[in-house]
């Protein structure tokens, strides 16, 4: 978990950045991801918002909480 002051509190996939090493159901389960989901929902402090890369339908088990309000991140597809 990493937070960043005024910002996030993030928690990163199952997959990356994991000490303990994985079976492969785990790995196979952890490399899954959701098809991209959007609202009009405004970033702002206290919103739960999930993670991804670029592409719009790699999210998998990150997410973050945010700490202060974040409109960069408002409708981004």
């Amino acid at each position: 978990m990493q937070v960043h002051k005024g910002f996030v509190a993030q928690v990163a996939d199952v997959v990356q950045g994991r000490e303990v090493p994985l079976n492969s159901e785990q790995l196979k389960e952890g490399e899954k991801t959701i098809v991209g989901e959007f609202s009009e929902v405004k970033h702002v402090r206290g919103i739960l918002s999930m993670g991804r890369f670029s592409d719009p339908d790699s999210a998998g088990s990150s997410f973050s909480i945010l700490l202060g309000d974040a409109p960069h991140l408002d409708g981004q597809v």
